[in-house]
């Protein structure tokens, strides 16, 4: 792997841990992935890949406490990706959260207007909470869509 030389050249380079540690990740080395994710964090911490990188490993690992500790903190961050926000909100409303799940994605709805998990997502939320109107309107923005397939993650 062209970042593992690299990364031998360089071993304080928070970038290349965090691009070896998604490269493993892709490629399912589940351990590997967290030990170069977790090194990027400790070189640097204030980036937020890495962050989100560990966030995601950690909730399809359904670590979810430790994914919810990632997500906050790329989020605090300034994190820029809907896959962030949607598991997170996942995440609360695993612990029964659904209103404050609802307020943090509809915050962000007009950073990701297009995004079918972020539109599937406030559907199910809007219909948690009661809200039949919302949850029709998030419906017909979801019906709108033509990009991002379905994205059903069951945490």
């Amino acid at each position: 792997i062209l970042y593992a030389s690299d990364l031998k050249k360089d071993p304080q380079n928070f970038y290349l841990e965090n691009n070896l540690g998604a490269v493993l990740y892709e490629s399912n080395d589940k351990v590997g992935a967290e030990m170069h994710l977790l090194n990027s964090v400790r070189l640097y911490q204030s980036w937020f890949p890495p962050f989100k990188n560990l966030g995601h490993l950690y909730f399809y690992k359904r670590e979810y406490e430790k994914a919810e500790r990632y997500y906050q903190k790329a989020m605090d961050l300034g994190s820029y990706d809907s896959t962030v926000y949607t598991n997170y909100a996942k995440i609360l409303s695993l612990k029964k959260e659904y209103k404050l799940a609802y307020v943090l994605l509809t915050n962000y709805l007009n950073y990701f207007p297009d995004n079918r998990d972020f539109l599937i997502t406030l559907v199910f939320l809007s219909n948690k909470l009661g809200l039949k109107d919302k949850e029709y309107y998030y419906g017909q923005l979801l019906l709108q869509t033509k990009n991002n397939p379905p994205v059903f993650v069951t945490p």
